[in-house]
C-alpha cells in the first residue's frame, strides 16, 4: 500500500540521517529511540553522567533537524 511505502521511506530517511551522526551522538540516539533504553540506562552503559547523555541527544537532534525536521521530536522535550 501507499501508506506502508511511506512508512518505509520515513524509516529509511531516519536511519540514514542517524547513521551519519558522530558516534557520541549516534549511539545515545539509537539506544533511546530505536532500542528504547532510558537516559539513565544509557548513561550507565556509556559510563558518563545522565546530563552528558541528555546533552549528546539534544545536540544530535539539533543536527538531524535540517534533514528530518518534519518528523522529529523536539530537543527541548528532553
Amino acid at each position: 500500500t501507499d501508506e506502508a511505502a511511506a512508512r518505509e521511506e520515513v524509516r529509511r530517511r531516519v536511519r540514514q540521517a542517524v547513521a551519519e551522526l558522530d558516534a557520541r551522538e549516534r549511539v545515545p540516539i539509537h539506544l533511546l529511540y530505536f532500542e528504547e533504553y532510558s537516559l539513565v540506562e544509557i548513561a550507565r552503559l556509556e559510563g558518563v553522567p545522565e546530563s552528558t547523555i541528555r546533552s549528546r541527544v539534544k545536540a544530535g537532534l539539533r543536527r538531524l533537524e535540517p534533514r528530518l525536521g518534519d518528523l522529529m521530536p523536539s530537543a527541548e522535550s528532553l
